[in-house]
């Protein structure tokens, strides 16, 4: 699939048999292409993420593992660093070798306490509404920094 407007950028998006995106290609001012691809496993879950590259450069990949309910249990970065996800009941801790957080949550979902190296938050319900919106920001944004989504 090809999609060319005036006056912006070209954008070339490949897909597998699946309709999963493989392959972007955007074309930069310059007219170099910079490229993302995407792998998958079996099970339709995304395995690689390359980071974006020029085309005719080598790949650099992120790469993520997963644990037999399809959670992320391992990612790794393009420069090795490895981020160890282990999830226990409604707790679930991201360790990156240096710092560890956690975040529990109650039956609801609710974020009910914030671990983050070493400091603990215990969440009241007056503070939740506030909190959990930010915590929950912080983590998204922390996920999709390590799975590329």
């Amino acid at each position: 699939m090809s999609k060319k407007k005036e006056g912006v950028a070209e954008i070339i998006v490949t897909y597998d048999e699946f309709d999963r995106e493989i392959q972007k290609k955007e074309q930069t001012i310059n007219g170099k292409w910079i490229i993302t691809k995407t792998e998958y496993d079996i099970f339709g879950r995304k395995i690689k993420l390359s980071q974006p590259f020029f085309e005719g450069e080598s790949i650099k990949w992120n790469s993520i593992e997963y644990d037999a309910y399809s959670r992320p249990i391992k990612n790794v970065t393009f420069t090795n660093k490895v981020y160890n996800t282990c999830y226990e009941g409604l707790k679930v801790t991201v360790d990156d070798g240096y710092q560890k957080t956690s975040k529990t949550v109650d039956a609801m979902g609710n974020v009910i306490r914030f671990q983050d190296h070493g400091e603990l938050f215990y969440i009241t319900i007056s503070q939740m509404a506030v909190s959990e919106k930010l915590i929950t920001r912080e983590i998204k944004l922390y996920l999709k920094l390590i799975t590329g989504e």
